[in-house]
């Protein structure tokens, strides 16, 4: 036997003896232990195995992890009736970021949302005992409840490649209405047909993807944090009594409603009834996860939306091919360019930082140049992927690359998007952001963002129902997007957004006084709630809400605005003087938390929202890195015009080692 494997099996058993569950006082279970082929203590800490989530979803554990891919439990029964016939059953349930199970004596209205589930086929109910002492195995998995919503069609048929690209254009080409379509298509969207054939063909491979019968697991992930473990077991005459929603999860009851297990054997029925035994574990399995760059880069066609891309710095660590579909932690991120806003820039060539470029410089070319002579258009992405976005040395390397003279003058964003979806955790971002403020305090036009975005814009992605007037959707803006508000809807973001601008909202002398002066810059904390007005303190303007020792002002411009945003003022010197700083989301079913620091140990409170200000959203979510030239007018009152910062003369470069999500 593998020496690895005896020393497991050797430790699971002594972990058996010394830990010992905490049984109700009349319970004919004993030595309950949930994890006999792992050693630890009372917590077990467990790093999540990501090799093939992309496709298969998140399982805990793989078989790279324990000697059969399953989790091994035990436990005996005390005295059984040697007349009655017993039945049992494991349940596990994330306790780390979960709603109580009870609320003012009733079942509490999220609970269901929790992540809980039993053995991986839902229709195995309860299991026979058979003797004194029972051993069996299970394993914690997506989609725990096997729930319709999350299926869908077969992941490997998603692969973007050119040879299924090819076979649907040459589809198409080959139908005559169906090119009559893309024809007409094209011209209105004044695009050749080759391109309009590209967009439509990625459309089909998407949306193909949505049906099927394939249960998509990684559509509703395990969650990271603490797991607990209960083991029910009900004699003969219990059993008949236990309803079929609760002997399989993935049932309903008669109001459609899933019924979480832990509130009908701790505060419900089964709370209650003769003949039922309940123990929950002392042992606690403590899971973790790491988003690794060095897993690789994907480059998403249809992110790029460009058939003839540019390929020449795709390496094997930053391409689209399928390995890197399938294993790929990160891909690269194209911003959505806001055209609503133009920027008219002073046409220099500078760097900001190394050049000691001057406030006297700043405000003094914003004076010398007039309208003719400004560059008037919009911030880019690049055309060319895996130039300014690439692994090097296991790091995720993200540049704004500098301007040459006589070309194009370009402020162009970068950024790197996460492709594991997870609900709620303690998201921390090892990161290297470039420095933003030079020693006059000049800012250089970055934007330096560490945020989270839905997976998914599907209907399985969706946010909790609205109770009251709804959510209105991102695209809608002005007094009229109030009438505009959905029940149902998918968007959700929460942002670290790191920007040169006032601590205030709404004094501008405060801005020509001091904040030119300063060597702050300002972390952003925001929350995308849509307007959904559920919460019972939903306000507009600025209001307060105090967390640990601090008070954070929270603002919204108006009833219709989308979003609430607190700002913390934080040292230049401090975040970007060291190799690496930490920046940190900590999302909750009922709060948000910010941080910021030197080491996961020493992290400094930034910003704190709660369910009773701002509507926190309990969809899946994917971590966003982006190094973005804003326009300065989103952040009032702020001190440097985005059309005074003159073009990046060198790159721009910022380094990402690893997200860890706990």
């Amino acid at each position: 036997m593998n020496k690895l494997f005896q020393f497991i099996l050797l430790m699971g058993t002594i972990s058996s003896i010394l830990y010992s569950c905490s049984n109700t006082t009349d319970s004919i279970i004993r030595n309950f232990n949930p994890l006999t082929n792992l050693g630890g203590n009372d917590t077990v800490s467990f790093t999540m195995d990501l090799d093939n989530a992309i496709v298969d979803g998140i399982i805990i554990p793989t078989s790279n992890q324990t000697r059969d891919g399953s989790f091994s439990f035990s436990f005996e029964i005390d005295n059984p009736n040697s007349d009655n016939q017993y039945y049992y059953k494991i349940y596990y349930q994330n306790s780390s970021y979960k709603f109580p199970e009870e609320k003012n004596g009733a079942i509490h209205p999220y609970c269901h949302e929790n992540f809980y589930g039993s053995w991986e086929d839902v229709s195995t109910g309860f299991k026979t005992v058979n003797g004194y002492s029972v051993t069996d195995e299970f394993r914690i998995v997506g989609n725990p409840r096997d729930e319709r919503l999350y299926y869908g069609g077969d992941m490997s048929k998603q692969v973007f490649s050119k040879e299924r690209i090819e076979n649907l254009k040459n589809s198409m080409r080959n139908t005559p209405e169906w090119i009559k379509s893309i024809q007409a298509k094209a011209e209105k969207e004044n695009r050749d047909i080759e391109q309009q054939l590209f967009l439509d063909a990625l459309w089909m491979i998407k949306d193909e993807s949505r049906k099927g019968d394939f249960n998509h697991r990684w559509k509703r992930n395990p969650r990271v944090g603490n797991y607990e473990f209960m083991l029910v077991v009900a004699d003969e005459a219990a059993y008949e009594k236990i309803p079929d929603y609760i002997k399989n999860v993935g049932q309903t009851d008669g109001n459609g409603s899933f019924i979480n297990p832990f509130y009908y054997f701790r505060n419900g029925e089964g709370s209650k009834m003769e003949g039922v035994s309940v123990v929950t574990s002392e042992r606690v399995l403590k899971v973790s996860a790491t988003i690794d760059p060095a897993k690789g880069l994907y480059i998403n066609p249809a992110q790029q939306r460009d058939e003839n891309i540019d390929t020449q710095y795709q390496s094997d660590m930053c391409n689209s091919t399928e390995n890197l579909y399938e294993n790929a932690h990160f891909e690269q991120y194209s911003h959505a360019i806001d055209r609503g806003y133009t920027m008219r820039n002073v046409p220099l060539i500078r760097d900001v930082i190394d050049e000691s470029y001057s406030q006297d410089d700043f405000f003094g070319a914003m004076e010398r140049y007039d309208s003719t002579e400004l560059i008037v258009g919009h911030s880019f992405n690049s055309q060319t992927p895996c130039e300014t976005a690439y692994i090097e040395d296991g790091a995720l390397t993200l540049i704004n690359p500098g301007n040459v003279e006589g070309e194009e003058l370009r402020k162009q964003n970068v950024g790197a998007k996460t492709r594991i979806g997870f609900t709620y955790g303690k998201f921390r971002g090892k990161i290297k952001f470039p420095r933003q403020l030079n020693n006059d305090n000049v800012w250089n036009g970055l934007t330096n963002a560490f945020w989270l975005i839905y997976q998914d814009e599907a209907e399985w992605n969706n946010r909790r129902p609205a109770e009251s007037d709804g959510y209105i959707p991102k695209g809608e803006d002005g007094e009229e997007s109030l009438e505009k508000k959905q029940k149902n809807y998918f968007y959700s973001e929460i942002d670290i957004e790191i920007v040169k601008t006032s601590p205030t909202w709404d004094n501008e002398e405060f801005l020509k006084d001091d904040d030119r002066e300063s060597d702050n810059v300002m972390f952003c904390c925001t929350n995308w709630d849509l307007a959904n007005q559920d919460p019972k303190k939903f306000f507009k303007g600025v209001d307060n809400i105090s967390f640990k020792d601090k008070t954070f002002e929270l603002h919204r411009w108006t009833d219709h605005y989308k979003a609430v945003t607190s700002k913390y003022p934080i040292k230049n010197d401090k975040l970007y003087d060291p190799d690496f700083f930490y920046y940190e989301i900590e999302w909750k079913p009922t709060e948000i938390i910010w941080r910021a620091g030197p080491t996961p140990d020493n992290m400094e409170l930034c910003g704190y929202m709660n369910d009773k200000y701002t509507s926190i959203p309990n969809n899946q979510m994917l971590c966003i890195i982006t190094q973005e030239f804003h326009y300065a007018e989103w952040w009032p009152f702020q001190p440097f015009s985005q059309n005074g910062v003159p073009f990046p003369k060198n790159d721009i470069e910022g380094k990402v080692y690893e997200i860890v999500v706990e």
